[in-house]
């Protein structure tokens, strides 16, 4: 009698499951092809999601979801929609929690969903999910590189790869023969795409691809092969002699052609007729690395100079930096000296074999865009104080044992040397008398001083070696006649990689200090022509208070420009630094087989540091030293 009773209980119940889903906000509905429960309405009851959910094609992904408001295991059936019907394509049981998952191949787009049908004992409704639809794509990978790049500077490659995998890995590598280095990591953002900033290789044609790790259920994946060509960051000079003869005396020309290659720096190409010899004092000892001299049969433009037939190629090669002459012409151009050298670095070829790094530069002349003066009126003259012999060009000694040079004119005669000397001479011998000082009669009235403090804090800064009256140290009478100093030159021996005198060091006056010593039988020596008590030019002239004013005055004006050498520096430095690994690379590595430690050829006061880099790393770090210390000095009141 009671099991009418019992019958009834249960389908209330059913009936309180349907209201219950009701209450829940999901509909009560299903669509077209859902399993019926004990009618025609089924509830949705079952979350279903895909991860990834953009699968690749041939990779298997991950269907899940849990089938809610139930406890216990029962069976849930995984299904495909094919034409207008649901095929179960397969099946599993939920956990206790109703979770459940499925692993999917991606052949195709797909749209699925989930079924879990009525269970009888316990009584659970039949249930089911919304359905997806699941469309893999194929994993691809594009590497888009620069058009061409220049060796040594930095430059960007960009990887794109669909599906997105965030966080995923990616290297970019670079061809080696048969096999591939990774020269980059990245990592995909949420739009697949990786960025890489990287130095560009030496010039060459490279072979670039995009290696993305496997991650989760998608395999790794390389990109197509893409090609960079890099091109030289300094041009190429190729000297070519007539029948390929060997350029390696001092006095007498070969004849040849000058090329210039630009490559990768910008400038203009040219080919020009040219002489050429060998340059220099010591410097054209060094047979395996000489400086030219080259005059073009024509004033022609080089490298977008000013036209010229004068120009130089310097070897550098007491300065292992390769940067102390571009350094101190920079210091130069800031100080304001009227006209300094241009100097390009390049690399040379002579006759095909190749020399090394070199700088192709303006030499010093008396010509309007270089020294501007008029040497054909017998008052202005190009002038060079230097202790070597030069049995071909004129000169003259002073009374304190300078050894001048006329340069310009070309042919003087005895009498315009003479008038030349007996200037000089003048001016020496007023700057130290008894009224040295004096502002009307003293020797401000015989020279250019700002020109004078402009060349000599380049001078200072880099504790030049020979500029302490010694070597190289250029000057011109203009043409009413007063003197004037510059333009520097010849600073390989300079800014720390020597030890004489203390210029190892970037603290301590040089050039304004006498370094002149005397030895105890009265004898007196030092790095210059003038040695003596009273010292050469610039020692004498810093016993005038007025000059030493003049010089703090000019620092002030000039010490924000020269505070960012050091900066100069290492721009230099990146910017060379392909075309000096090549420079001291061995010969039997296609380099110019140039030593970076000591050789027979330097003397005990040459300072070395091992490596290129740690070179130019000391030079920077010296010159930041330099000028904090003269600034510190200079700018005291």
């Amino acid at each position: 009698m009671r099991e009418p009773q019992i019958r009834l209980s249960i389908a209330s119940a059913v009936v309180a499951l349907g209201l219950l889903a009701s209450s829940t906000g999901v509909p009560a509905h299903a669509e077209p092809g859902a399993m019926p429960v004990g009618s025609d309405r089924l509830t949705p009851s079952a979350t279903l999601k895909v991860s990834p959910q953009v699968p690749v094609l041939g990779t298997r992904y991950r269907v899940s979801g849990r089938v809610l408001h139930s406890r216990g295991v029962r069976p849930v059936v995984l299904q495909r929609k094919v034409g207008s019907t649901w095929a179960a394509i397969d099946r599993t049981v939920t956990k206790q929690t109703g979770a459940y998952r499925f692993i999917v191949l991606a052949d195709g787009p797909a749209r699925l969903r989930t079924v879990a049908p009525k269970t009888t004992r316990p009584l659970r409704p039949a249930a089911r999910s919304t359905s997806l639809r699941v469309r893999p794509v194929a994993q691809s990978a594009r590497l888009r590189l620069p058009s061409s790049a220049v060796e040594g500077q930095p430059m960007t490659a960009q990887a794109s790869l669909s599906p997105a995998r965030p966080g995923r890995p990616v290297a970019l590598q670079v061809a080696s023969g048969d096999q591939w280095s990774t020269v980059a990591h990245g990592t995909e953002d949420a739009h697949g795409r990786v960025t890489f900033t990287l130095t560009a290789p030496s010039a060459s044609v490279t072979d670039y691809r995009l290696h993305a790790a496997k991650v989760r259920r998608t395999p790794a994946l390389d990109s197509h092969t893409r090609t960079l060509t890099t091109v030289a960051s300094v041009p190429r000079v190729d000297i070519t002699t007539d029948n390929g003869a060997e350029i390696t005396d001092g006095e007498i020309y070969s004849h040849g052609v000058v090329e210039v290659s630009p490559r990768g720096s910008g400038l203009a190409a040219s080919s020009t007729p040219a002489r050429l010899r060998v340059r220099g004092n010591s410097t054209s000892w060094i047979r395996m690395k000489l400086s030219y001299k080259i005059k073009l049969d024509k004033k022609a433009s080089i490298l977008e100079m000013p036209p010229s037939k004068n120009w130089v190629l310097l070897a550098d090669f007491y300065d292992r930096s390769m940067l102390r002459n571009r350094t101190a012409f920079e210091l130069s151009r800031r100080v304001g000296l009227p006209w300094t050298p241009g100097a390009v670095p390049v690399e040379v070829w002579q006759n095909g074999v190749f020399q090394g790094l070199y700088e192709l530069g303006e030499g010093i002349a008396a010509e309007p865009d270089r020294v501007n003066i008029d040497t054909d009126d017998g008052v202005a003259a190009l002038l060079e104080a230097d202790s070597w012999a030069d049995p071909g060009t004129p000169s003259f000694v002073t009374s304190r044992g300078l050894q001048v040079f006329v340069k310009e004119p070309d042919e003087p005669t005895q009498a315009d040397v003479d008038t030349i000397a007996v200037s000089i001479q003048q001016f020496e011998d007023v700057l130290y008398s008894d009224d040295y000082t004096d502002a009307q009669t003293g020797y401000r009235s015989y020279i250019d001083v700002s020109s004078f403090i402009d060349w000599y804090l380049v001078n200072e800064i880099t504790k030049n070696v020979d500029s302490s009256y010694l070597n190289s140290c250029w000057m011109y009478l203009d043409d009413s006649g007063v003197l004037h100093m510059g333009p520097v030159w010849d600073f390989d021996q300079s800014s720390g990689n020597r030890t004489d005198s203390g210029t190892d060091s970037p603290v301590g006056w040089f050039l304004r200090a006498n370094q002149s010593v005397q030895d105890p039988d009265g004898t007196w020596w030092g790095p210059t022509m003038m040695p003596g008590p009273e010292g050469h030019w610039i020692n004498r002239m810093f016993t005038d208070p007025w000059f030493v004013d003049q010089v703090k005055a000019r620092w002030a004006a000039v010490r924000d420009s020269l505070a960012s050498i050091p900066a100069y520096v290492d721009a230099q430095a990146a910017l060379i630094a392909p075309a000096a690994g090549r420079n001291f690379a061995p010969l039997t590595e296609g380099g110019a087989g140039m030593p970076i430690g000591a050789t027979f050829l330097e003397g005990p006061t040459h300072i070395f540091w091992g490596s290129w880099s740690a070179e130019t790393t000391h030079l920077s770090a010296w010159l930041d030293q330099r000028i904090t210390w003269m600034d510190d000095r200079l700018s005291t009141p």
